[in-house]
């Protein structure tokens, strides 16, 4: 039986009422495992976490900027009149239709509450706060969630979530947590014990609350963590994270960016980190303070990876970037995005011109991102390389053709001295 779209809930619930013939079976909506799989369609086409997603290229910071990476200036006036749509998006603009799927019969009420229960998430204080006031009720929604995201609750306190935790709720099974730019948030011990064998995902950005404590602790009991995003919290530093990378080995993405105490992370636990972890894509390091000895163990032991951003680390330098990205490395195959914007001690673009040409003549799209000063260093850098090519190209044409008109000369006095010697034969 195939359902129109206008075929809405009151429907179902009349077409489950209608008595069984004895030459019919059970009706689709009275089998348990089909009204499971129709609601989760539903899920799937309805439900939307809310969540930020990586900028594919980040915004200039002024037309001229604008103007040198596009080179032109329609393009460039575009780009910055461009915005963030993903920060505008407003994720609970309409109530989902699993709610109302609670309210057909009994077997829709179940299958409809064991999809919703899978993800707990909130991008409204306001609807957050009536969350908590329905919290001990009955008929409230039991969570064992999969995903607990938290979006951009900026008052949110402690409290709540402290009164989650005294719930009913099961996080054994959870594998995302993520408290996005809630900065007086952290999550509760015990979230962190039910889902050890689980967690996949950690994301808490721009917390004021999140400390080298909650790392030891989160490393000792989540190991299988993959994801980890905690950018702009200040109070973490090399201690949490060294601790953290004595049990993490499975990381795939790590964000420490930071624009305040950026001394706090350095090479005594970035090194080890990477060392352990060779399945690392992606690595956020903005604003720490690293070296190129660090640079230099990613290229050892990161293999894998495709987006590194260094923006603004103040102690890299010519030494390690030229290095690693020159014409006779086989370092970062799959790197498709480097960042280094403010990073103005560098002088040296050589090698990233290089390694984003064998990038792209592998059909590899190749992103650099750099400010305005250093974006003016790279162009100059890149023509005076391009007119070194031109005048090679023109010199070894100019040696073939020389070469080419002396054996003409050559094999025009032959033919001569040849052609004498037979008529003074004849």
């Amino acid at each position: 039986m195939i359902l129109s779209p206008d075929f809405g809930l009151l429907g179902a619930a009349k077409y489950t009422r209608q008595p069984l013939t004895a030459n019919r079976g059970p009706s689709i909506f009275e089998i348990p495992e089909i009204v499971h799989k129709i609601l989760s369609y539903v899920d799937i086409q309805n439900t939307v976490i809310p969540q930020e997603e990586t900028p594919i290229r980040r915004q200039p910071l002024n037309y001229k900027h604008a103007l040198l990476i596009h080179g032109d200036s329609k393009k460039a006036e575009q780009s910055l009149e461009t915005t963030d749509l993903d920060s505008s998006k407003n994720f609970t603009t309409s109530k989902n239709p699993l709610f109302n799927c609670l309210l057909v019969n009994k077997l829709f009420y179940k299958a409809a509450s064991e999809i919703i229960s899978q993800n707990f998430y909130f991008s409204k204080q306001e609807s957050f706060g009536k969350y908590l006031h329905t919290i001990d009720r009955a008929h409230t929604v039991q969570f064992q969630p999969k995903s607990f995201v938290l979006h951009k609750l900026f008052h949110a306190k402690q409290p709540c979530l402290d009164r989650i935790q005294m719930t009913r709720m099961n996080f054994q099974k959870l594998k995302w947590l993520e408290l996005y730019m809630c900065p007086k948030l952290l999550p509760p011990i015990r979230f962190i014990f039910e889902s050890s064998q689980t967690l996949e995902k950690l994301v808490i950005t721009g917390s004021k609350v999140l400390d080298n404590d909650f790392l030891v602790t989160l490393g000792r009991n989540c190991r299988n963590l993959q994801h980890l995003d905690i950018r702009a919290c200040e109070q973490i530093s090399d201690f949490g994270i060294y601790q953290l990378s004595m049990y993490c080995h499975k990381l795939r993405l790590i964000n420490l960016g930071r624009k305040n105490k950026g001394n706090s992370i350095t090479d005594a636990s970035i090194i080890p980190l990477v060392k352990r972890n060779p399945r690392l894509s992606t690595i956020g390091l903005a604003g720490c303070h690293i070296s190129d000895a660090s640079i230099f163990e990613m290229a050892r032991h990161c293999r894998r990876l495709e987006r590194l951003s260094l923006n603004n680390c103040p102690n890299i330098s010519d030494s390690s970037i030229s290095t690693v990205f020159n014409s006779h490395a086989s370092y970062f195959p799959l790197l498709s995005v480097l960042e280094l914007r403010f990073n103005y001690q560098l002088t040296d673009w050589k090698g990233v011109i290089e390694f984003k040409r064998r990038q792209e003549s592998k059909n590899m799209i190749m992103l650099v991102e750099v400010c305005e000063q250093l974006m003016s260093r790279m162009r100059q850098q890149e023509m005076a390389m391009d007119q070194m090519v031109s005048q090679r190209i023109f010199s070894d044409i100019s040696v073939w053709v020389n070469s080419h008109s002396e054996d003409e000369e050559q094999e025009s006095s032959y033919l001569e001295l040849v052609r004498r010697k037979r008529a003074s034969d004849v």
